[in-house]
């Protein structure tokens, strides 16, 4: 059951009450979610593509903060078998790294969970004696960001060689746009005309990557 108030700007304030049944809910799988998403456009009617994807072998490539989720797909089904988690290949990873070298260079302390503030201005405090001064971290979260990227890419050879078997790469996940370029311009990938990348936000543009999955969980309940 749910009861709430929500004000929409200088409006006033409206009243929701309403109790979700069994029936009200439906159950979709993560990459099927990415997987509609891409289909349809920003009016959530079907792409002229939307027919190859759920006819092809398509691979999602999901990196978010935790972990990056891998997700082989034929025909619209997921091959649960080949499904691969890796911990150690997102974004935590990604900061994990770039606090370890910031304090290595300029004994500033950060923990992975304060991070977030730090990158929205972009700069750390450095101590010379009793002088304190803003330096800028940015060649070092983008080298470290670099650097797992291509591990993941390494990772994603070993395991499936998507050149050979997959027509489609989708890449979604908030990292998944941070990593979208390297992905693309990898030696792998750059001169490849036998697996087409697509971005996970193809059907609606104006939403970033991390909305992906989501917005295709609402398309298929709609």
């Amino acid at each position: 059951k749910h009861e709430f108030e929500v004000c929409f700007g200088n409006g006033p304030w409206e009243h929701f009450s309403f109790t979700l049944t069994e029936n009200d809910i439906g159950i979709i799988d993560q990459p099927q979610g990415t997987l509609f998403s891409i289909s349809t456009n920003s009016s959530m009617g079907l792409m002229a593509d939307a027919q190859k994807y759920f006819k092809s072998r398509v691979l999602v490539i999901d990196p978010g903060f935790g972990t990056m989720d891998l997700f082989p797909m034929l025909q619209g089904a997921i091959n649960r078998d080949n499904c691969q988690t890796f911990p150690e290949l997102g974004m935590k990873q990604v900061l994990k790294q770039t606090t370890e070298e910031i304090y290595e260079k300029y004994h500033f302390e950060i923990a992975v969970p304060a991070f977030q503030k730090f990158l929205e201005d972009g700069t750390v405090i450095r101590r010379e004696g009793r002088k304190l001064t803003k330096v800028p971290f940015d060649d070092i979260l983008e080298k470290n960001s670099r650097e797992v990227c291509e591990q993941a890419i390494e990772r994603l050879m070993e395991i499936y060689n998507p050149p050979l078997e997959f027509d489609y790469m989708v890449l979604s996940g908030g990292t998944g746009a941070a990593w979208s370029n390297w992905f693309r311009n990898s030696e792998y990938f750059r001169d490849c005309d036998t697996v087409s990348i697509i971005s996970g936000n193809q059907g609606d543009p104006s939403l970033p990557y991390i909305f992906s999955n989501v917005r295709g969980y609402y398309i298929f309940a709609f």
